[in-house]
């Protein structure tokens, strides 16, 4: 059964993203095991979920031979898409990506775009983030980021990902926070029922 929504998270704990503070919500998730090294993350959070957005901190900071790192860890079937920095314009993002560009390309068909923050909604008193999904001039899926401070019921994830898909939103990626590892479990279980 193909699952309805793909699964994923914003970032994935890497060093580089406390500057974004998101290391430090990975902590607080409990979400990888306590002797894990921080370099095998992202090849541990792709036997899990389907896709991580990687922070403009963390691409701006890594070299080429990381990128080709997370490339050569992670599954085939993982993939990898990209926020821009908040504080650009349209054309800044544009000028900005290019410069991204020589590493992303390293990731091959894995490196799935660049997420555009098009609008917000709200289900169930939960604030969601709609982005656009573009690669090159296309605009190819659509995903959503959730910021869900605690685990949410299967009740509400239902729901969740019953109105992304009637959005046609094709990805799911939620920041890292505690209830981490439950949301993401329910949103995979959910979404393979659903499917």
């Amino acid at each position: 059964m193909v699952p309805l929504l793909r699964v994923g998270t914003v970032g994935w704990g890497d060093p580089a993203e406390k500057s974004a503070e998101l290391e430090d919500s990975f902590s607080e998730s409990n979400y990888f095991p306590d002797d894990l090294p921080v370099d095998w993350r992202v090849s541990y959070i792709s036997n899990e979920i389907d896709a991580v957005a990687i922070l403009p901190a963390v691409i701006e900071s890594v070299d080429a031979d990381t990128v080709e790192e997370w490339e050569d860890d992670t599954l085939e079937r993982f993939e990898f898409y990209l926020l821009p920095p908040d504080n650009l314009s349209d054309r800044d993002v544009e000028l900005w990506l290019m410069q991204q560009q020589p590493k992303l390309e390293l990731l091959g068909e894995r490196w799935c775009g660049l997420l555009y923050r098009v609008s917000n909604i709200e289900i169930n008193s939960l604030k969601l983030e709609i982005m656009a999904v573009r690669r090159g001039s296309e605009v190819e899926q659509s995903a959503a980021i959730i910021n869900a401070t605690d685990e949410l019921t299967p009740n509400i994830m239902r729901q969740i990902i019953e109105h992304l898909k009637s959005l046609n939103i094709d990805l799911i990626l939620f920041y890292p926070s505690r209830g981490l590892d439950a949301n993401l479990s329910t949103a995979t279980t959910i979404s393979s029922l659903l499917g």
